[in-house]
């Protein structure tokens, strides 16, 4: 039964990237969002009585990212969440006010091994959870909480370092390396069977929806937000060079989902595989006739568990993913679907 084991896929995925010999660690660091309510209540908790200038505002705008206090009514609740995690060994690089209504919340998290990474997540919603609930509030991470108003994802920043260098920076585009634009063939080559595992259930193709900058094209970009693989656009420091697989989200298991992504990036550069051209034209201010549509994410849980069975034996490599693992996998998401919601 060890190999139905979550955390010890994502150790077997640490070992497998090291057998390459190329790098001898991988850093992952998850920035994720989440939504407050008040118990007892279907409706997002309000933010406080708004000025006029940010009442307006449509909440998928960017206008209201990073409010600030009195505006930003969960900074307290956010504190609090945060000095419970540094009391449990879980630092992290920032907490924020984001963009889809008043109780949404984001935490972005400091770069840890693979498998640490997947503590942290694991614990840090434990923490929310708990905080939320002694401030008579309910957390929640689903994907999509309503209607396109709030949703909630998890961004995963990704590098491979050699000692204190990370691999992923060089000369190329967005000031990457060879390697790094490999390990994004392989991310996009393998978004749609990815899809199953990072984005597992209905909720999470309510999230990943055309027009609202939501990840849905496989494609990689600096600039234009509905690429499923983000490069920063300006980096302090080669030694901190890293990439952003945005289709995740927190429903998924933080164990498969590091462990998916990485064997992914691996294939990638183990095939040599050539991402193509970078998309940076912002594809909602083109015409129908400018626009060149690159491939897309599955529009359900069904189509991303079929694009799995088809596309899997990348995560077989290395002994990481068994055949018997993913068929349970794939059997259990198809018998919950009905229930689902």
């Amino acid at each position: 039964m060890l190999a139905f084991d979550p955390r010890g896929i994502t150790l077997r995925a640490e070992e497998y990237l090291k057998s390459f010999g190329f790098a001898d660690r991988g850093l992952a660091a998850a920035q994720y969002e989440y939504c407050v309510r008040s118990v007892g209540t279907a409706q997002v908790s309000p933010l406080l009585p708004l000025s006029p200038a940010l009442s307006t505002v449509n909440p998928c705008d960017d206008g209201v990212a990073d409010a600030e206090s009195p505006p930003d009514y969960y900074l307290r609740l956010r504190t609090e969440v945060a000095r419970m995690m540094i009391g449990c060994g879980n630092d992290f690089d920032s907490h924020f006010h984001v963009v889809g209504t008043a109780g949404q919340c984001g935490v972005v998290q400091s770069p840890e091994a693979l498998t640490r990474a997947a503590d942290k997540i694991e614990l840090s919603k434990y923490v929310i959870r708990n905080v939320a609930a002694q401030y008579g509030q309910r957390a929640t991470f689903r994907p999509n909480v309503e209607s396109m108003n709030c949703v909630n994802g998890m961004h995963v920043r990704l590098s491979l370092f050699k000692q204190d260098r990370s691999l992923f920076a060089g000369d190329m585009y967005g000031s990457l390396s060879q390697l790094s634009l490999h390990y994004i063939g392989g991310l996009l080559r393998h978004a749609r069977s990815l899809a199953a595992i990072v984005a597992p259930t209905a909720s999470s193709y309510r999230r990943l929806v055309a027009g609202y900058q939501a990840p849905v094209n496989i494609s990689y970009s600096q600039r234009e937000r509905s690429s499923v693989v983000g490069v920063p656009f300006f980096c302090s420091s080669p030694k901190m060079e890293w990439l952003e697989f945005r289709p995740p989200d927190l429903s998924a298991n933080p164990y498969l989902a590091l462990a998916a992504i990485m064997m992914a990036g691996l294939d990638g550069i183990a095939n040599e595989i050539d991402p193509g051209a970078a998309m940076d034209e912002d594809i909602y201010g083109l015409s129908k006739e400018e626009i060149i549509s690159p491939p897309a994410m599955p529009t359900s849980l069904e189509e991303a568990l079929a694009e799995l069975e088809k596309d899997h034996l990348f995560l077989l490599e290395g002994d990481v993913f068994t055949e018997e693992v993913l068929e349970s996998y794939v059997s259990y998401k198809r018998r919950s679907l009905p229930n689902d919601l």
